[in-house]
């Protein structure tokens, strides 16, 4: 997303922050800067700093006790963003079901599902997804708009 971002808003500056080491793009645009942070700590960034705060995915990186002062960080944020600034986060919940019941308890992918969230539980919350909203809130974020979108695992269903 950073190196499309600094694509299409070729007169700002994007800092791309990620939790691991990947490859850079190819052509990585000059006003994109790329960073390896660690999350878990207290984020370190001068107030009035970012007209735009996306956080993503970040279910599996995030220690679960971490959560409650991450969004601590992401409420400083609203010191490190301009006025008029906003926030952004977008985190997946890690359970697979369906709409039309045809995924039962039995079936594979949902013992699979249900078997990554039990791996996970002592020290990730794959269900933070699922929180965001009452979480944010919690700690003092206004306008907070909350949505569960369906991520399709396979073609879409006609019925």
């Amino acid at each position: 997303m950073s190196s499309d971002e600094a694509n299409d808003l070729d007169s700002s500056k994007v800092i791309g922050l990620d939790i691991s080491p990947h490859k850079n793009p190819d052509d990585t645009p000059d006003n994109l800067w790329l960073q390896i942070d660690d999350l878990n700590r207290r984020f370190t960034f001068p107030s009035n700093h970012f007209d735009l705060v996306h956080s993503r995915l970040l279910a599996t990186g995030i220690n679960h006790n971490r959560w409650p002062s991450y969004l601590a960080d992401m409420k400083r944020c609203a010191h490190f963003l301009k006025p008029g600034g906003w926030a952004q986060l977008v985190e997946i919940y890690f359970n697979v079901q369906s709409d039309n019941g045809s995924i039962t308890e039995q079936h594979a992918l949902r013992r699979w599902s249900t078997q990554i969230l039990r791996s996970y539980e002592e020290k990730k919350d794959l269900r933070v997804g699922t929180r965001l909203n009452s979480l944010l809130r919690a700690e003092g974020f206004q306008e907070v708009d909350a949505r569960m979108i369906p991520l399709p695992l396979s073609a879409w269903s006609n019925g």
